[in-house]
C-alpha cells in the first residue's frame, strides 16, 4: 500500500509507490471534471471551420451526428450550401472537459432569408488605371458578391481567372486575362478594354481600362496549401510554381506580416516549407483567423488569386 502523501521537502526521496498513487489522484481529478478533453468554443465559427476545429489532431472529439438550425429543421454537415452557416449553440459546451471521442452537438443559424432586392453593383475605379497584360488589376467599386469566386470578370468578354481571396464586395483583385480579342503582345501599344462584373445575382456593371503589353516579369504562383486546417507554429507547406531553388531568396508573407517575411526551411521550384508565425496579428486561442499568403521570390511577389487565402488556426 502506497504511503501517505504529504508535503514533499528538499531532499525527501520519493518511492514509487508514492509517485503511483499522485499519478492515481491526478486521474481521478480528470475523472471528476469529466475528462482529460477540453471542448474548443465554436461559437461564431462557420461549420467548415467547426469541423476542421474537431479534426485537429489532439482535440480527440467528433461532429454530433444530428444538426439542427434555429427553427430545428436537420441540417447536412457535407452539403455546401451549409458550409457557412455559422454555429449559434453547442453541447457539450466549450470549456467542459469530456473524454476522448465525445460527440459534439452543433446548433446551426437558419438559412437567411432572400426577400427583397439586392442592390446593384458600380465600378467607382481602376488601380492602377494602366495595367500590363497578366498583372493584377483592382476593381473598386461596391455591392459586388461577398464571395470573391461569385463575381465573373471579364475582359472584352473573355473570362479573368478567379478574383483573389482577399477580395471583398467593394473591392476585386483580378490578373488580366492575356487572351482576350485585341490583347496586347510584346512591343504592341496598349488598347481600351471593357471591363465587365457579374455578381451572384446576374447583375452586371462595366467600365473601361486600359491594358499594357506584357512585361516579360515572372511572379510565382501559388496552387494550394497542406495540412489543412493550417495551425500556427507548426509548418505549411505551399506549392505553386516558380519558387526557384534557393531559400534565402524567397519570403513569405501573411497579410504582409512579418514585414521583412519568414524565410522558407526548404524551397523547390513548385514546393516549399515554412513555419507559420505565432504572433500574427488578430490571432486568438480557439479560432482561426484568415490571411492572405504572398510569396515573393528575388523581390518579386507572387500576383492575387483565388488561391492565396487560408484560415490559420491558433490552437
Amino acid at each position: 500500500m502506497a504511503d501517505e502523501l504529504n508535503e514533499v521537502k528538499p531532499g525527501d526521496l520519493i518511492t514509487a509507490d508514492q509517485f503511483n498513487a499522485l499519478i492515481q489522484q491526478v486521474k481521478a481529478l480528470l475523472a471528476a471534471g469529466g475528462g482529460p478533453v477540453v471542448v474548443p468554443n465554436l461559437y461564431g465559427q462557420t461549420l467548415a471551420s467547426a469541423k476542421a476545429i474537431l479534426a485537429i489532431p489532439g482535440n480527440n472529439l467528433v461532429l454530433g451526428g444530428n444538426l439542427l438550425d434555429a427553427f430545428g429543421q436537420p441540417v447536412d454537415p457535407n452539403d455546401a450550401a451549409n458550409q457557412t452557416r455559422r454555429v449559434i449553440g453547442q453541447v457539450p459546451a466549450g470549456g467542459a472537459r469530456v473524454t476522448a471521442g465525445t460527440a459534439v452537438s452543433l446548433l446551426m443559424a437558419a438559412k437567411p432569408t432572400t426577400g427583397g432586392t439586392t442592390p446593384d453593383p458600380a465600378i467607382t475605379a481602376f488601380s492602377p488605371l494602366q495595367v500590363p497584360v497578366k498583372e493584377a488589376l483592382q476593381i473598386i467599386g461596391k455591392n459586388f458578391s461577398s464571395l470573391p469566386s461569385d463575381n465573373l470578370v471579364t475582359f472584352n468578354g473573355t473570362a479573368a481567372p478567379a478574383p483573389s481571396g482577399q477580395s471583398s464586395s467593394s473591392a476585386l483583385f483580378v490578373i488580366v486575362p492575356d487572351n482576350f480579342p485585341s490583347a496586347p503582345k510584346a512591343g504592341q501599344p496598349a488598347v481600351q478594354v471593357t471591363v465587365k462584373v457579374k455578381t451572384a445575382e446576374g447583375k452586371e456593371v462595366s467600365g473601361f481600362v486600359t491594358v499594357q503589353a506584357p512585361t516579360g516579369v515572372q511572379h510565382a504562383t501559388l496552387d494550394g496549401f497542406a495540412p489543412s486546417p493550417p495551425v500556427s507554429g507548426q509548418d505549411l507547406v505551399i506549392t505553386g510554381t516558380g519558387f526557384g531553388a534557393t531559400a534565402s531568396a524567397v519570403k513569405v508573407k501573411f497579410s504582409n506580416e512579418p514585414s521583412t517575411g519568414v524565410t522558407p526551411k526548404q524551397v523547390t521550384p513548385t514546393s516549399l516549407t515554412v513555419t507559420i508565425p505565432t504572433n500574427l496579428s488578430g490571432m486568438r486561442s480557439g479560432f482561426f483567423k484568415a490571411f492572405t499568403v504572398v510569396v515573393s521570390v528575388n523581390g518579386v511577389e507572387s500576383l492575387p488569386d483565388a488561391n492565396d487565402t487560408l484560415s490559420i488556426y491558433t490552437p
